[in-house]
């Protein structure tokens, strides 16, 4: 369960980061 968490939130970040433009996908 910590794990999927720890899943979640750097998603949550990358998701974050590529509406800021930041990450070229």
């Amino acid at each position: 369960m910590i794990t999927f968490q720890i899943s979640t939130t750097i998603t949550q970040m990358q998701y974050t980061q590529v509406r800021s433009g930041k990450i070229s996908l």
